[in-house]
């Protein structure tokens, strides 16, 4: 099973990395430390801290939590299995082991035996496909759910950004990660945050 809260952070990271947006139209006055001069171009840029979406988007936490309970409760189920599967094969092989060792005993009920215990071996081997089957199915499940995951948070996080965007005219909006160094005045996190959780509340 994969590392859901590290899964999940990369995922973002890379997510709003992604953004930005180009050759919007300059604001005229307002808050001029958001602006940056490149040659005859005045570029506004803000940006984007993924710590914190990380830990205060609710579509995230909420989503999260969810699928470690799931993950958990497969990992115990596998377990169990795995477990009593243990438990069968290595009494299989302890009693073979016995029975090839045992001179006492005679050729006709050595032979029955042998036949018993290879019942039992092929009952054993098909109830391990059976449980390497259910892990295969459970792992794979979890893929197509984190991979779920990560479209409707790529989504969202495209549609809030641009609709945020409208009003402020951003010519970049960047992640705080990604950079040096940056001024808090360019910090934009808590307003997409709270787009984010209000279009996540109205959605749920």
């Amino acid at each position: 099973m994969k590392n859901i809260s590290l899964a999940f952070n990369v995922i973002l990271t890379i997510a709003v990395g992604i953004l930005f947006w180009l050759h919007f139209k300059g604001s005229k006055g307002g808050e001029p430390t958001r602006q940056i001069n490149f040659g005859d171009k005045n570029m506004k840029i803000a940006y984007v801290n993924v710590e914190k979406i990380d830990s205060n988007y609710k579509y995230i936490t909420e989503k999260r939590a969810i699928m470690e309970k799931e993950v958990e409760l497969s990992r115990n189920s596998l377990a169990s299995a795995e477990q009593s599967l243990s438990g069968e094969q290595q009494k299989l092989q302890k009693e073979a082991y016995d029975l090839e060792n045992n001179s006492s005993i005679s050729m006709t009920d050595k032979y029955n035996k042998q036949k018993e215990l290879q019942v039992r071996y092929d009952k054993f081997q098909q109830e391990y496909a059976i449980y390497q089957q259910r892990k295969d199915a459970m792992e794979k499940d979890l893929d197509i759910k984190i991979q779920d995951f990560n479209k409707n948070m790529m989504e969202s996080l495209n549609n809030n950004i641009k609709k945020y965007n409208l009003n402020q005219q951003y010519d970049y909006i960047l992640t705080k990660q990604q950079m040096l160094y940056a001024n808090d005045s360019l910090d934009i996190t808590q307003d997409i945050l709270q787009l984010l959780n209000e279009e996540y509340e109205t959605t749920k």
